[in-house]
């Protein structure tokens, strides 16, 4: 039996849940989330702007001469040996991870070849001192340390 009134839907018209009223929108939608995101990325992202900047210019050949001549005229070996590594960058070497029997003393492998410690090797013997031989006397006195 049907009731008097029955509604916008009868039973008959409509079967399944009944219909509710449409929930009010979040105030926070996706919008909200993203500006959230934006900013906390440039936020962050902020102190690596002249890093990014850095990588994308290239030093002249006269930029570097001018820090290599200030690195030389300075009071610290450290930066001896740093003048004397970027004045090997243009020197044009190719990676070679091969090992290599060498003399001693000052031996040394081919000057178009090398690996990282050649590089640190090579600008010693650069400001005189000769790390093969220090690092032998060392080992021939303290072996067993």
């Amino acid at each position: 039996m049907a009731r008097k009134n029955p509604g916008f839907y009868s039973t008959i018209e409509y079967i399944g849940p009944r219909p509710r009223k449409p929930k009010r929108q979040n105030p926070f939608g996706g919008w909200v989330i993203v500006l959230i995101a934006v900013g906390l990325g440039f936020w962050f992202g902020r102190p690596l702007l002249p890093f990014l900047k850095a990588t994308q210019e290239e030093v002249s050949v006269e930029q570097a001469q001018v820090l290599i001549s200030s690195l030389e005229n300075a009071p610290h070996i450290g930066q001896h040996i740093a003048a004397e590594s970027l004045r090997r960058t243009g020197a044009g070497v190719v990676y070679d991870p091969a090992y290599y029997r060498i003399a001693y003393p000052n031996g040394d492998i081919a000057p178009n070849k090398g690996a990282a410690a050649d590089v640190v090797i090579r600008s010693f013997r650069g400001i005189g001192i000769d790390l093969q031989e220090l690092v032998h006397a060392d080992m021939a006195k303290n072996f067993r340390l």
